[in-house]
């Protein structure tokens, strides 16, 4: 919506279980959009300049246990390390 520069959209939901469709209207929100890209060109500056993202959390918060990049995020590699790691 916000490249489109509509105000409003609809999300397409399936269930998979039997194929219904739920349309569900959603307003766009420029203020959690502004603070999502934030956090998005923070992430993409660390990546051009090759180094790790500051971590958000602990490594024992519940955020890092549901979290696929947790190993690469508390590798105890240094900063400056260029190991490369399997895409999933």
């Amino acid at each position: 919506m916000h490249c489109l520069g509509l105000d409003s959209g609809f999300v397409i939901y399936e269930n998979k279980n039997n194929q219904q469709i739920l349309p569900i209207y959603i307003e766009r929100d420029d203020v959690f959009l502004d603070k999502l890209f934030k956090k998005y060109r923070k992430i993409h500056k660390a990546v051009q300049d090759q180094e790790k993202p500051k971590r958000p959390y602990k490594n024992t918060s519940k955020h890092c246990a549901r979290c696929d990049l947790a190993p690469m995020c508390w590798a105890e590699n240094d900063i400056d390390d260029k190991q490369e790691y399997e895409p999933f």
